[in-house]
């Protein structure tokens, strides 16, 4: 930021721009706002709580429910995948994947179309 805008410390404005101190947990928005604005952001973590195989019958994915078949989906399709006598089935692979990318897909678009995006207008609930 020094090298592009030398003044970034002073400038104020709706922000455009932000810098992580992921080591520190602190989030920098150039320029500095001058209003209240909404950030939105997407974070990505490891879950709180490991899955461990040999006790799997009492515990559940960190994932809303409405995710489970679609994960069930994208498993088998990477299980079907893996070589072995009893295991690798291309037909079944393809048909398992096909439905998990599927899935992924209408989650898309469904956040296109409810959340909007840079390109994408959101719905206007109704006025115009």
């Amino acid at each position: 930021m020094e090298e592009m805008y030398s003044s970034w410390r002073n400038a104020s404005g709706e922000p455009t721009h932000y810098m992580l101190d992921a080591t520190n947990g602190y989030i920098t928005l150039y320029p500095n706002p001058d209003d209240h604005y909404t950030l939105r952001m997407t974070v990505y973590r490891y879950p709180i709580a490991k899955l461990i195989a040999s006790g799997l019958s009492g515990q559940s994915p960190e994932v809303d429910e409405k995710y489970y078949d679609m994960i069930v989906d994208g498993v088998c399709g990477m299980a079907y995948m893996k070589r072995g006598e009893n295991t690798f089935n291309t037909q079944s692979a393809m048909i398992f994947m096909g439905l998990f990318q599927k899935a992924i897909s209408n989650i898309k678009i469904k956040n296109a179309m409810y959340r909007g995006g840079k390109n994408i207008a959101a719905p206007s609930r109704g006025f115009m």
